[in-house]
C-alpha cells in the first residue's frame, strides 16, 4: 500500500508540473488580478451553482433561468481573462479525466456504466 501512495504522490507532483496545470494557474492569476473579471467569474459560478442545486433538488429549471445562464456565459466569455481561464480549466479537467479513466480501467471499473446508486429499490427488485 505504501508503494501505491508513493506513486500517487509522484503523479500529483507530475500533475502540478504539467503544462495544463501551469496554464491553469496563470489563467487563474490573471482573472484574480482583474477585479472586473474576478467579479464576473464569481457571479457566473454563483449562478451556475444555484442552478445545479435546484436541478439536484428535482426542481424544473424555467426557460428564463436557462436563458439567463446562457446570456451570462456569453457575456463572461467576452472577457479574454475569463475565456483563457475556461480554456485552461477545460484542458486541465480533460487531463484529469484521462488519468481517472486510465486508473479505473486498470482496476476494471467501467466509468461509462450507470451508477448502481442511481437505481431505486423497486428497480433492483424488478431485476431479481
Amino acid at each position: 500500500m505504501d508503494e501505491v501512495r508513493q506513486k500517487a504522490k509522484e503523479l500529483a507532483e507530475a500533475l502540478t508540473n504539467s503544462e495544463e496545470y501551469q496554464s491553469f494557474l496563470r489563467a487563474k492569476e490573471n482573472v484574480e488580478a482583474s477585479s472586473a473579471a474576478s467579479k464576473m467569474l464569481n457571479d457566473f459560478i454563483k449562478l451556475q451553482s444555484e442552478l445545479q442545486k435546484a436541478h439536484l433538488r428535482g426542481e424544473e429549471l424555467s426557460q428564463d433561468k436557462i436563458d439567463q445562464m446562457q446570456k451570462t456565459f456569453e457575456l463572461v466569455n467576452f472577457n479574454p481573462y475569463i475565456r483563457e481561464y475556461f480554456m485552461a480549466d477545460f484542458k486541465l479537467m480533460a487531463l484529469m479525466g484521462e488519468i481517472q479513466k486510465t486508473l479505473s480501467s486498470a482496476v476494471g471499473i467501467d466509468l461509462e456504466q450507470a451508477n448502481p446508486f442511481d437505481s431505486t429499490p423497486e428497480d433492483t427488485e424488478d431485476n431479481q
